[in-house]
């Protein structure tokens, strides 16, 4: 069941199909309809609620509020029911609904990357996405409910997995980590060119994804590696120079050709729930860089398939890239090894056999 939070759309489809492959048993998907959204959202943003002036088009204003949760739910409750046959268990995808509020509803699982009480200690602005200090205690009973009502709890770290079960007081026996994959549906095929002095960032929220730091970082290697070069995808933050390239949104093919000439991924993020965008990195053979935040230290073993430094820590940044750039033997061997890591463990079938695993 899928209320839109927690894992993109590709990767949904690719966790699907995963389970798929390894269940013989009937399955379905529960999506809200386009209508049921924006009846949603008119109703999240009634005229006695302050649309949230600073952040205007963001989805968390109506996906995060105690009305918009109980919404979901009374629609995926409708839902279920008119089904012509009746689920064993219902896996739900992120934390914006309950498959039901009832005591003898349905047994179900859910799937998380991160939880509200993670975001309030460690990301700020979207901790202040609530409408009220009430409408945010109301939603985190409601995460609780969630999680308490679930017969396990499936996380994409161990970072999450803790918050789970300290923050929400839930059984470690009812929490398990079963991590995620990358967006793509095959791992590519190809011949890895490491001799480019190029530099890759790919993502949206390129404030949060900390590309303000790398930009400081770049500076500082262009004094050792004049030829360097610095591709921001995903995003257009207004920065310029010698060697930075600002592609904004880009198309699939292009993004393949990106990664694929790409010697170092850096993505210095300050809050980053997950991070699927390192894991591609690594299917293409890219040697990564994130901070020691979140599930970063997870996916990037240290010294084997890339590096972690302090958040903000530009000087660092720029000391793990330098030493990319100029030892291509090293990008060569953590490029496999971060590859070796995708195939090995972090894939969709490999998170679907933990979650069957999990439900034996």
């Amino acid at each position: 069941m899928d209320s839109t939070g927690g894992i993109s759309g590709k990767g949904k489809l690719y966790l699907l199909k995963a389970l798929a492959r390894t269940n013989e048993a009937r399955s379905t998907v529960i999506k809200l309809s386009k209508l049921e959204l924006l009846q949603d959202r008119i109703r999240a943003f009634s005229p006695h609620i302050n649309p949230y002036e600073k952040f205007p088009w963001t989805f968390f204003p109506y996906n995060k509020s105690a009305e918009s949760f109980i919404i979901r739910t009374q629609i995926s409750q409708r839902t279920i029911e008119s089904m012509a046959w009746k689920p064993d268990v219902i896996l739900q995808l992120g934390v914006y609904m309950s498959p039901s509020m009832r005591k003898n509803g349905y047994p179900y699982t859910c799937y998380v990357d991160t939880t509200s009480r993670i975001v309030e200690k460690e990301y700020p602005p979207w901790d202040e996405l609530y409408r009220s200090r009430a409408d945010k205690e109301k939603w985190m009973n409601l995460q609780q409910f969630l999680f308490s009502g679930a017969c396990k709890v499936f996380t994409m770290s161990e970072h999450t997995r803790k918050s789970v079960i300290e923050d929400f007081n839930v059984h470690p026996d009812k929490v398990a980590a079963v991590y995620a994959g990358p967006n793509m549906g095959t791992l590519p095929s190809f011949e890895k060119n490491t001799s480019n002095k190029m530099i890759l960032f790919v993502g949206g929220d390129f404030r949060r994804k900390g590309v303000l730091t790398l930009f400081k970082a770049f500076k500082e290697v262009q004094k050792k590696v004049e030829d360097a070069k610095l591709f921001i995808v995903g995003s257009r933050p207004k920065i310029s120079g010698p060697g930075i390239t600002v592609k904004g949104f880009v198309k699939s093919e292009e993004l393949a050709e990106l990664y694929r000439n790409a010697s170092v991924f850096a993505m210095p993020s300050i809050f980053e729930p997950f991070g699927h965008v390192f894991l591609e990195a690594m299917a293409y053979k890219i040697p990564c860089i994130g901070s020691r935040r979140d599930a970063m230290p997870e996916i990037i073993e240290e010294d084997k398939s890339g590096f972690t430094i302090p958040a903000y820590d530009h000087n660092k940044l720029a000391e793990k890239i330098v030493y990319l750039l100029e030892d291509e033997n090293a990008i060569k061997s953590m490029g496999t090894e971060g590859r070796r890591r995708v195939e090995k463990f972090f894939n969709w079938d490999a998170v679907a056999k933990r979650i069957n695993e999990e439900l034996a």
